[in-house]
């Protein structure tokens, strides 16, 4: 089922109160799903008729949503998606960790939580702990959340000092499953692992953000001078970034074209065009994720 992660976390906390228990129900982020909203996943197990009943209770209990059922090469892959999501994005969060609070992705791994209607105001002074149901493992400081701030009505964010804490002598906190061997990370480890030959990279894994595609092509591109930046539709901000981010490391000028007050380059600097391409398919999904990519242009 697609829908806003809000109004599924409802459809969530519906199925849960219902006493229904799928072997799985799972909220999904668009990017983890890739989908263009967020998605609430349930797999069902068992015998063909308690499999048939546990659906009729969850269209019961969804108000009539519609869950689109999979096929099995199907749901594999998006079920096995689900278990590589850890290596990709350290913390997916699971609706039932969240009472009274309301997840939602606003970009990338930023996630934001919103007090609901059945959230209990907080007295000056006092503590609430929130626990978090996590997806698959934590077994690393760097699996939890970081950089937490809190935004008032609008007003400017404030950071909130926090820590991760881990002990490493727990095997609740470092193993991923009973059958986990794995030597817990040291000091010691840590080291000999740095120390290991470089791994030799291709020139789409040397880049970041990770471009879909990337061609060597000889020539030397000069970004100097008087360089101008170009942007389509709906790409301002990502070219007024570009042009922050290159006057930082750059001696010349980098100008935006159009703007005002913006000297525009000539000559000695880079011709760099921003557009949206609506064929690029980064899910490989054959589905062009328009409002998530961009092409990166230059000229001589």
């Amino acid at each position: 089922m697609e829908a806003e992660g809000e109004d599924l976390t409802q459809v969530g906390e519906d199925i849960a109160a219902a006493g229904l228990t799928p072997a799985a129900l799972e909220l999904v982020s668009p990017a983890l799903a890739r989908r263009e909203r967020w998605v609430l996943a349930v797999r069902l197990a068992g015998s063909p008729a308690l499999v048939a009943a546990d659906e009729a209770g969850l269209g019961a209990a969804s108000g009539g949503g519609r869950f689109a059922p999979l096929r099995a090469e199907e749901a594999h892959a998006f079920w096995m998606r689900l278990a590589e999501g850890f290596s990709v994005r350290p913390v997916t969060f699971r609706i039932g960790g969240v009472p009274a609070v309301a997840l939602s992705d606003r970009s990338g791994d930023l996630y934001v939580l919103t007090p609901t209607a059945g959230f209990k105001p907080l007295a000056a002074g006092e503590r609430r702990a929130i626990d978090f149901g996590v997806e698959l493992w934590t077994i690393l400081r760097s699996d939890g959340p970081a950089a937490w701030h809190v935004v008032f009505d609008g007003e400017p964010p404030r950071w909130v000092p926090s820590r991760n804490v881990l002990d490493s002598t727990d095997p609740q906190q470092t193993t991923a499953f009973g059958g986990d061997a794995n030597p817990v990370p040291t000091a010691a480890s840590r080291y000999a692992q740095n120390a290991s030959p470089l791994l030799h990279l291709g020139l789409q894994d040397r880049i970041l953000p990770r471009p879909l595609q990337a061609t060597r092509q000889p020539g030397v591109v000069p970004i100097g001078g008087r360089t101008t930046i170009s942007a389509g539709d709906g790409l301002s901000g990502e070219a007024d970034y570009l042009r922050s981010a290159l006057r930082d490391v750059l001696r010349g000028d980098v100008a935006l074209a159009g703007a005002k007050g913006d000297q525009q380059g000539q000559g000695t600097g880079a011709q760099i065009h921003l557009r949206v391409d609506p064929r690029l398919d980064v899910t490989g999904d054959g589905k062009p994720r328009v409002s998530r990519n961009w092409l990166l242009a230059y000229s001589l």
